[in-house]
């Protein structure tokens, strides 16, 4: 008899999809459980290692990517999502009233949950980090507008939180490598006082300030040997011991600390709290009045994979040879190296066995194989998201649960009456090769799946997203933008009540009220619905490549398919959802020219106003093309031409939006080819209103945008 062997190709991919299938089945911890902690530094070491061992096997084998990316990049990781009320506020709505003015304050995502800026006011003062500096402002009146006081930070500052007579600022140290987070006491803003200075190794991701309390999210890489965080409080250093820091189980490719502090803004004396958890980098962050929630890519675990296709291979032979397979499982040894094993045992049987008999057990293997990888590829889809309660300076762990897809950015989360909603796009491998599709999940208390929507728009991801009270829209984008009303009054079954497709898509969306929402993204070229017809041909005509003749007849008509969707300019729309099941896009305004603005990525560059009829956006126009220029003796460079830089002031109702008037930040002698000043931020006190770039702040009457005053940075 001839001696059959196991094709090569099929004991690759066994080795392949049993190193990854891992990733299909991982132990849910019980909500509400803290996480384990570790023993000891040794423990701690000897968990870091084994797992990252076997997290690397799978990543570097054949036909898998790493899945820990976002599938988005048309976001940061902070755009807005809904707040709680059936109407949400944001800061830029809540008009906040002082003894010294009417003044808006940051867009902030949920009411009652102020996130840093890089510009905050409290209605009389400008607090403005340019470069290296934080700058005190006497804002208000404009005509008295000064530089008050000037804070050299040792490092590079980022963003800043003011609460009353206090300013925390968040950054890093010249290198980089660890966050410095100051606090100051502003009662004189002429010279303010430093009362107390955190740092700890790591980089920010995010915080938001709760009552008197910030809490920061942030990660500690591991470097080449593996420390235990510390964190030092005006200069006196502790260690967070291995007791403290807790875990889950599974596997992960960098591991980092995940490090939630809460500092008391007001109280300097009192400790620092929080919580560290070992785990891989949070990708996105939803923070509500009472939890945080932390999202994560799951990552393959070699080990349950390999036995189960082990187990499956076992069944193909007889007793004797299954003994031999489920042995195997037992053993130490690496996916790859138990595979190998596993084939030994296989081709000795298969080399027993006819030709017939062979196909028909190769057959099977094949579509075990295939089965294993959709598994496979469905589960390294997931997200995991982690809940921890936020109470004073007292973080707690409330659980963690699953979905399917990847997650946009923060906005494409939300809480609503005890339910955390959450909208990703996951892909499919089934009978398609990774074809996108978008879903909404929606999770109880304790994490756990109570109601899904999914299958939404084949072939598009989602752009933006924004909850609303029992309503969720969501924005997917290919050729045009399909914005999805989505029914959530019951968490258990949510439904499409109805969809807009028009040309372009939104990055963002904000809520105007209850029946309309503000989109501001790009618009697009209205796609074709028939291919081209080409100009006829009247002459033979041939390839450059051979010199044939394609046809020496006159061509009717030549076909070629619709070229690529390219956006155009700046877009502003205004959606009308009162008729839920008819959605409407009531009025638009597009910024002629190539015009952007930071706002589609970043929602704190965004001032609106209902009771103002108000919409700030920061605009760039320039260009879209480079000239190089040739200079004598120099070679060639690079010109970019002029840049417009400035915003755009609309009058915004409920119907219509209309131009109101521009706002430019010219170019000083230090910029060159007249490129202006990008706005960064604009705000108003009363009716002035101020637009903040590096180096300047202009204030403009609101209602006719006549500048009143300048100061410059």
């Amino acid at each position: 008899m001839k001696k059959f062997t196991l094709p090569v190709g099929i004991v690759l991919s066994l080795l392949v999809i049993a190193a990854l299938v891992g990733a299909a089945w991982q132990p849910q911890p019980t909500a509400a459980v803290e996480p384990r902690t570790f023993a000891s530094y040794e423990e701690l070491v000897q968990y870091i290692e084994k797992n990252s061992r076997l997290a690397e096997e799978s990543r570097h084998l054949p036909y898998f990517s790493y899945g820990g990316r976002e599938i988005a990049t048309t976001g940061s990781a902070n755009k807005m999502a809904a707040p709680q009320a059936a109407v949400p506020e944001t800061a830029n709505d809540m008009n906040v009233m002082n003894d010294a003015a009417d003044y808006s304050s940051t867009n902030i995502q949920v009411a009652g949950v102020d996130e840093a800026d890089m510009v905050k006011t409290d209605g009389k003062y400008l607090y403005i980090i340019t470069g290296d500096e934080v700058k005190i402002l006497a804002a208000y009146p404009p005509q008295e507008a000064r530089v008050l006081a000037r804070i050299k930070f040792e490092g590079r500052p980022a963003e800043l939180f003011i609460n009353q007579d206090r300013m925390m600022v968040l950054g890093s140290d010249e290198s980089g490598q660890k966050i410095v987070d100051l606090i100051y006491d502003i009662k004189n803003r002429e010279k303010p006082e430093l009362k107390k200075k955190v740092e700890f190794k790591g980089s920010a991701v995010s915080s938001r300030l709760i009552g008197d309390y910030v809490y920061l999210m942030a990660t500690t890489h591991m470097g080449n040997k593996i420390e235990l965080p510390w964190i030092s409080t005006d200069g006196i250093v502790r260690t967070i011991p291995p007791t403290q820091i807790h875990y889950f189980d599974g596997l992960d490719y960098s591991y980092c600390y995940t490090r939630i502090l809460a500092i008391n803004m007001m109280n300097e004396k009192e400790s620092v709290g929080g919580k560290t958890i070992l785990a891989g980098s949070s990708q996105n962050i939803y923070v509500s009045p009472d939890n945080i929630y932390l999202t994560n890519s799951k990552v393959p675990d070699v080990r349950i994979y390999t036995n189960k296709l082990l187990d499956s291979l076992a069944t193909l032979v007889p007793e004797a040879y299954q003994q031999r397979i489920i042995k195997i499982k037992d053993t130490d040894g690496t996916a790859r190296e138990k595979l190998q094993q596993a084939e030994v045992v296989l081709e000795e049987y298969i080399g027993q066995v006819d030709y017939a008999r062979a196909t028909e057990l190769e057959e099977k293997i094949r579509s075990y194989q295939e089965k294993w990888q959709r598994d496979l590829e469905r589960e390294r889809n997931q997200t995991t998201v982690h809940k921890l309660g936020v109470s004073g300076n007292k973080v707690t762990y409330r659980g963690q649960g699953e979905v399917p897809g990847r997650v946009l950015n923060q906005f494409s989360m939300d809480e609503h009456q005890g339910f955390f909603r959450i909208a990703t796009t996951s892909e499919s491998w089934l009978l398609t090769d990774r074809t996108p599709s978008n879903n909404i999940f929606v999770l109880d208390k304790d994490m756990k799946i109570a109601g899904k929507l999914q299958g939404l728009a084949p072939n598009e991801r989602i752009y933006s997203a924004r909850f609303m009270g029992q309503r969720a829209y969501l924005v997917t984008f290919r050729q045009v933008d399909p914005l999805f009303v989505i029914d959530l009054s019951d968490p258990c079954k949510p439904a499409v009540l109805g969809q807009l497709k028009i040309p372009g898509f939104s990055n963002y969306l904000h809520p105007y009220d209850e029946n309309h929402i503000i989109g501001i993204g790009k618009e697009v070229a209205a796609p074709m619905s028939e291919p081209i017809p080409l100009p006829r041909l009247d002459a033979p005509q041939s390839t450059p490549a051979s010199g044939s003749v394609v046809s020496d007849q006159v061509v009717e008509k030549m076909i070629m398919p619709p070229p690529v969707v390219r956006s155009e300019g700046l877009k502003i729309s205004l959606f009308d959802v009162t008729n839920p099941l008819q959605p409407r896009e009531v009025a638009k305004y597009v910024v002629d020219g190539y015009s952007d603005s930071i706002a589609r990525q970043e929602h704190k560059a965004v001032l609106f106003s209902r009771e103002k009829n108000l919409l700030v956006l920061p605009v760039s126009i320039g260009p879209p093309f480079i000239i190089m220029e040739d200079r004598a003796g120099a070679g060639t460079r690079a010109r970019y031409g002029e840049r417009w830089e400035g915003v755009y002031v609309f009058d915004l109702s409920n119907t219509r939006i209309k131009l109101r008037g521009k706002i430019e930040h010219p170019a000083d002698n230090r910029y060159q080819g007249g490129t202006g000043l990008p706005v960064k931020r604009s705000l108003y006190i009363e009716e002035v209103l101020y637009t903040v770039s590096d180096q300047l702040v202009k204030m403009n009457d609101l209602k006719n945008l006549r500048e009143i005053q300048q100061v410059k940075l």
